[in-house]
């Protein structure tokens, strides 16, 4: 199991606005004030596939940190949740990590009930023998925004405004074993239905498994994160209550505040995405690093 030296987690919290005062104990509270830091600080994006020479990412929970805390970016799920996982664990936590399958609904399939393949990735923080809570920092403006317990009984946690997550046990759409999976859902106003977010089961992931899923998710053609960027972080108030959210995808920049849309912009180039990006996010995109994504699919020209 990875761990974080005192240096790299001192760091990361300074990162996150913290430090050790801010998290002295192992406690809901603390989780909860940790992964709302991460999500409105450390943006899920997938920004390298498109704008490096090596079109890659690391889910080492080493080059992790120097992504969030030395170049102040993000990373998508396998990335940000390894990383948070880390900081978890080396902060007295007791915590893994699983895979997940993301809903086809949610992926803008809205015809399509059924899951991917294992492309997510979520956190699991254990109290005592019995007790599960569902952490994620990396999936983005449909994800949790606080920490989730891990039951079946009809109960919801809130999102932003009137939002709300909640976990059941239902059957994966063509699976021949009727073995039920813990799926996420997620609704988007008080009225409004749920959607399947993502599922998953409670098997312990390892790094050499993210690997592989995230291989398969930055290269092959058939994943979207290969032809889109995107960028998303979590707006949050000054009693760390979230309120909106700031995203990106394609040529599309949005900024989500208190249940309207505060600020919209519609990229046509490089250069126009290059600004917006750094007014939106605080990212900034160079001119050597905006070549690397000339003939590529996800280009804007």
């Amino acid at each position: 199991m990875s761990l974080y030296t005192p240096e790299q987690v001192s760091s990361y919290l300074h990162r996150l606005g913290l430090d050790h005062h801010d998290v002295c104990d192992v406690s809901l509270a603390t989780l909860t004030l940790l992964m709302r830091r991460h999500l409105s600080v450390v943006p899920w994006e997938n920004l390298d596939i498109h704008y490096s020479q090596s079109h890659r990412l690391s889910v080492n929970p080493g080059d992790v940190h120097h992504n969030v805390v030395e170049r102040k970016r993000g990373g998508y799920c396998m990335q940000n949740n390894t990383g948070f996982c880390t900081l978890l664990r080396s902060l007295g936590f007791n915590v893994y990590t699983g895979g997940a399958r993301v809903s086809l609904m949610v992926q803008g399939k809205q015809r399509e009930d059924g899951f991917t393949g294992l492309t997510h990735s979520v956190i699991f923080v254990l109290f005592g023998a019995d007790i599960i809570y569902v952490v994620d920092v990396g999936f983005g403006r449909n994800g949790l925004t606080q920490p989730i317990l891990l039951v079946d009984d009809g109960s919801s946690v809130s999102a932003c405004c009137d939002e709300a997550h909640m976990l059941a046990l239902a059957p994966i759409p063509g699976a021949v074993v009727s073995t039920p999976s813990w799926v996420l859902r997620h609704r988007k106003g008080i009225d409004a239905p749920w959607t399947d977010v993502y599922a998953f089961n409670t098997t312990e992931f390892f790094e050499q498994d993210y690997k592989v899923m995230s291989h398969y998710t930055s290269t092959h053609s058939d994943s979207w994160f290969t032809y889109l960027a995107t960028c998303c972080i979590m707006l949050i108030d000054k009693d760390d209550t979230p309120i909106g959210w700031v995203t990106f995808r394609g040529p599309h920049f949005k900024r989500w505040e208190r249940g309207v849309y505060t600020k919209e912009e519609e990229c046509h180039n490089e250069a126009e995405r290059a600004r917006a990006i750094q007014t939106f996010f605080g990212i900034e995109i160079t001119q050597e690093e905006i070549a690397c994504i000339k003939g590529l699919p996800s280009e804007l020209k």
